[in-house]
């Protein structure tokens, strides 16, 4: 089962960029505030930035639906700045991921910031 919230929890909270942006196929897209960014190595450049001030995350995955080599999972997180420890944030992300030749999965498309009704 592709839950990759477990393994993009650990490498987010141990700052490591790259090999946060390793859980991305190369030519993914993460949709940002300021609009999509597209390739691993983009993704990889935004996370750096994003990671600068040790934020924390935590993220569980709420749904998984499978539909052969393509995943569709629905997660709840919440975020923590790192330099102050109070400023959080909490929101539903949606992420398609891709089985690889290899069994894995890595994700292929991400929207981190689903709107609460």
């Amino acid at each position: 089962m592709p839950d990759l919230n477990p393994i993009f929890t650990a490498r987010f909270n141990s700052g490591d960029a790259a090999a946060l942006s390793e859980l991305y196929e190369k030519d993914a897209v993460f949709h940002t505030p300021a609009g999509p960014v597209s390739g691993r190595e983009a993704i990889r450049t935004m996370y750096a930035a994003m990671l600068a001030d040790s934020p924390t995350i935590d993220s569980e995955a709420r749904r998984i639906l499978i539909c052969g080599d393509i995943a569709l999972i629905i997660s709840e997180w919440s975020f923590t700045s790192g330099d102050s420890g109070d400023a959080t944030s909490s929101g539903i992300s949606v992420e398609v991921a891709r089985r690889q030749p290899d069994g894995t999965w890595l994700y292929i498309i991400d929207e981190p910031r689903i709107p609460r009704h």
